[in-house]
């Protein structure tokens, strides 16, 4: 069973042998290998027949691209490109793969004269199988670039998400003329066919690159280059034919008490100082440091990149030399009393711990206080001797813990412990170990701004000669062989993964593919073989991790995926970071705590995770990067453990500052941070978090409660206050109303008074009564008609009648009839032809607006009711009698008593004897 006999699987094979118009030479053997391919595939690696697609002689760069096309559409799981013939390189360092009318490039051109590598490399990338294999057995396939401006070559550049690409030659491939098959797939056909005898029972791509890599540079050939992605190296192609000749070997068993000189993810110990090997420069320069520092006191700070082997230093390096020879040019320093801690979330406490365990509470009092010296008195037996104090990981004190009163308490502690105080020495030796990318916030405490810029001691890269002692020196010492060639390999491996440097981050994975290495011994020998089933440098860690995953059932993968993304501590302006967390908090959330509980020891035995008495940490920070699987978990989590860091941060905030209500959450980031902890497999919340949270709660509660019952208070006041103002209008209104009522009915009755004695006064009387109101001064008004009188200065009045809803009123002046109204008065019909059939007159005093109009009455003593004439004019009506014109009216003046009280009371304007006349 191969990973190629599958129904997904899609193998394209081209091959251009002749060429046409002899633009380029003919390669016969290009063909038979061509065809010979095609067989092993089907017969070798079970490659169904329908799922090869063999394009022999392409005539021109469109066809081979259509046939790339066509094959990257149907590959579901696995994509095969194999491509057999000619390789051009243009100047900029494009390379170009021939087709059959393919001659020498043209600038400008080259895109329609052969198919370009960036577009078969786009195309290949665009496929939506898993693993995508592209192997070019061509002139200059170890040169290809990406394309376009970029001078990076695909062999250096990250690959694409399942790439593996395999060039058989940087410079020219080789295609002997009495050869049957080219150099390259001729070696990988013998390969197919007889096996490798030191590789596994499963060839995988990796696998046949090394065995190639072998084969061809004994050959004295050009050898290949390759680059993966994720583990598409892993893919098997093929069943190794050689490895059951020595499957039953008895030699494969190995000693039961072989123990393995590598630490894997983990750091050297004091006790295996004897294995710890490759530094001796860099501990030589650590120890004669810390000696020095016993003459000019004050800390030393050792400065390194993650994974550059810093605790290895401080454990197998100065302390194991001061246990064994002491530090130099220090007589008696030998056994030296020794403390080693990390900050973690409570340095004072850790600290404390560490110097005076049987009573932590007094001393952690006594850090605080500033009287770290009477702590380490007890531990020295003699003035002349010092404690040496190891604080490794010191960017702790940044990441996890979040008191920055906490952290200046305990760098003043740490430091007056190696500086002289009042009448005394030193006390102690005191040895920082940061990681470089922490250096910013390290200087921004005065406390080691002063340290890294007087007595910082930075960790150097190892060299290929320390690297390689590394692993041939610790493989001596534990009796166990290595292979000749296996040496050579890995440090090949390791400067391609790295960009052809050794950076000293790349150690932790180096000590993890040998320790997986030697699990693959066969007996007391480390062999290539061995180490390429690791999947090499690159990919041991994610190849352990996964087999350690894989092997897990259903819900013991889904306690993983909610456990170990909380061991990681994110950071938006630095790498992630491992952080320690609690056996209860790693645990909360997961179905089953015993599946759980057994998948971390799992993981533990396989170096991946360290157990402390109560709680879980990451051995090494390179399987935050190694492992993909991890790294996109942590991805996914981002956000979620981004706030719940948050949260602690203000908790711990919240709590220094006696619990001011002020830093507590409000609004949307309360609702916010309630549904990030809340959600389901969130871990639950420390005690400070906790009670951050609840107070925040209960005071948005609180504040709810109080902003409703001010809404409700104001909404109750505006109603009162609405309520009222209606109430006072409509009282002030009936007011005026009964005052108008009241001097309408007094200016009624005074009429009725004057009616015998001063007839033209109670007309006028009568008339403003009505005025003012109607219902009031309507009976005086129609008294009036029973008496003589004028209007308009010489008009008599004979009659006078007013409309059904009392708004207008008709007076009849013998040839016309006056009519009344709120907005105006008016005149109907004239008896010379200077008037108009209806004519406005100046109004006797202001009136509210009226708009409804009716006819007058009939006239006083006329027989039928007055209708128009043919001319629009109302018929003269019969004359009766004219009465005196109220003479007696005419003596009255304004200011009687009379047209006093009707001008207070009314507020209109004095009342005048006669209205406005109407002009002839």
């Amino acid at each position: 069973m191969t990973d190629l006999d599958g129904a997904g699987v899609q193998v394209l094979l081209i091959a251009t042998a002749t060429h046409q118009d002899g633009g380029l030479p003919s390669v016969p053997s290009v063909a038979d290998s061509f065809r010979d391919l095609r067989t092993a595939l089907i017969e070798r690696c079970g490659v169904r027949p329908e799922h090869v697609t063999a394009v022999l002689d392409p005539a021109d760069a469109q066809s081979m691209a259509l046939a790339v096309a066509k094959a990257t559409k149907r590959a579901d799981t696995v994509l095969l490109v194999y491509f057999i013939g000619h390789g051009l390189l243009t100047p900029s360092g494009d390379l170009y793969l021939a087709a059959g009318n393919t001659a020498e490039l043209t600038p400008g051109m080259a895109e329609h004269q052969a198919y370009s590598f960036a577009a078969l490399r786009e195309a290949v990338l665009a496929s939506r199988a898993a693993s995508k294999v592209v192997v070019l057995d061509c002139c200059f396939s170890g040169r290809a670039s990406l394309g376009g401006t970029s001078l990076v070559t695909a062999f250096n550049a990250a690959p694409g998400n399942g790439m593996y690409l395999l060039g058989s030659a940087e410079l020219l491939a080789r295609a002997p003329e009495d050869a049957e098959h080219t150099t390259f797939t001729g070696a990988f056909l013998e390969l197919l066919e007889h096996g490798d005898a030191e590789g596994q029972q499963s060839l995988t791509l990796d696998a046949a690159y090394y065995a190639l890599d072998r084969k061809l540079r004994d050959r004295q050939q050009p050898v290949p280059r390759r680059v993966s992605g994720d583990l598409s190296g892993n893919l098997v192609i093929a069943s190794n034919p050689a490895f059951r000749t020595r499957a039953s070997t008895p030699e494969r068993q190995p000693p039961a008490d072989s123990v393995c000189p590598y630490p894997g993810l983990g750091p050297f110990t004091v006790d295996r100082a004897d294995v710890f090997a490759g530094r001796t420069t860099m501990t030589e320069r650590l120890v004669k440091a810390t000696a020095a520092a016993f003459g000019e006191p004050g800390p030393l700070i050792l400065v390194g990149a993650s994974g550059s082997g810093k605790t290895s230093l401080l454990n197998a390096g100065l302390l194991a030399g001061l246990r064994t020879h002491g530090l130099p040019g220090l007589p008696g320093s030998t056994g030296w009393p020794s403390r080693r801690l990390t900050p973690g979330k409570t340095p004072l406490r850790n600290l404390a711990d560490a110097l005076a365990p049987e009573s932590s509470d007094t001393a952690e009092s006594l850090l605080a206080n500033g009287h770290a010296a009477e702590l380490v008195d007890p531990l020295l037996d003699h003035p002349e001797q010092r404690l040496v104090v190891i604080v490794d990981q010191l960017e702790e004190l940044f990441t996890l813990c979040t008191d920055p009163e906490e952290q200046a308490a305990f760098l003043k502690a740490v430091t007056t412990l190696a500086r002289s105080g009042e009448g005394h020495e030193p006390r102690a030796l005191v040895v920082f170990a940061l990681r470089a990318d922490f250096y910013a916030q390290a200087a921004a405490h005065p406390e080691l701004r002063t340290v890294l810029s007087e007595s910082q001691l930075l960790v150097d890269p190892m060299d290929a000669g320390e690297l390689r002692a590394s692993i041939e020196e610790p493989a001596a010492t534990a009796q166990l062989e290595l292979e000749d060639e296996l040496a050579p390999l890995i440090l090949k491996e390791l400067g391609r993964a790295t960009g052809g440097r050794y950076p000293a981050e790349a150690l932790p994975l180096l000590s993890h593919v040998l320790q997986e290495t030697w699990k693959e011994r066969e007996g007391l020998r480390l062999t290539v073989s061995g180490y390429l089933a690791t999947g090499g440098i690159t990919k041991a860690v994610a190849t352990t991790a996964e087999n350690v995953y894989g092997r897990l059932n259903a819900a013991g993968q889904e306690a993983v995926r909610l456990m170990l993304p909380r061991l990681a501590r994110v950071s938006e302006d630095a790498a992630d970071t491992a952080q320690p967390v609690e056996w209860p908090v790693l645990l909360h959330g997961v179905p089953d705590e015993t599946v759980a509980r057994d998948a971390i020891e799992r993981f533990a035995d396989a170096r991946l995770l360290t157990l402390d008495l109560d709680t879980v940490r990451i051995s090494h920070e390179a399987l935050l990067r190694a492992w993909p699987q991890l790294e996109q978990w942590i991805d996914e989590d981002r956000d979620v453990l981004r706030a719940r860091q948050q949260l602690a941060s203000d908790a711990a905030s919240w709590e220094q500052s006696e619990r001011d209500s002020s830093l507590l959450y409000r609004g949307n980031r309360l609702a916010a941070m309630r549904e990030r902890t809340a959600a389901p497999g969130a871990p639950p919340l420390d005690s400070v978090s906790a009670g951050f949270m609840e107070s925040s709660w209960r005071q948005h509660t609180r504040e709810g409660r109080r902003r409703r019952a001010v809404f409700i208070f104001f909404v109750v006041l505006a109603l009162l206050a609405t309520t009222g103002l209606v109430g006072a209008g409509i009282y002030w209104r009936r007011a005026d109303q009964a005052q108008q009522r009241d001097l309408a009915r007094y200016l009624a009755a005074e009429a009725e008074g004057q009616r015998e004695l001063h007839p033209g006064l109670a007309k006028q009387l009568s008339l403003l009564s009505y005025r003012l109101d109607h219902k009031a001064g309507r009976s005086a008004l129609l008294n009036s008609q029973r008496t003589p009188g004028v209007i308009n200065g010489d008009d008599p009045a004979y009659d006078l009648s007013y409309s059904a809803d009392g708004r207008v009123l008709a007076i009849s002046t013998g040839d016309s009839i006056v009519l009344r109204t709120r907005n105006g008065d008016g005149r109907i019909g004239a008896s010379c032809p200077a008037r108009s059939r209806w004519r406005p007159m100046a109004p006797c005093s202001p009136r509210p607006p009226m708009t409804t109009k009716a006819p007058p009455r009939r006239p006083y003593g006329c027989g039928t009711s007055p209708t128009p004439t043919a001319r629009g004019n109302w018929p003269r009506p019969r004359r009766r009698t004219r009465s005196p014109r109220w003479s007696s009216a005419r003596t009255e003046t304004p200011s009687s008593p009379v047209h006093r009280r009707a001008r207070s009371s009314a507020g209109t304007p004095a009342i005048r004897r006669h209205c406005t006349p109407c002009p002839r």
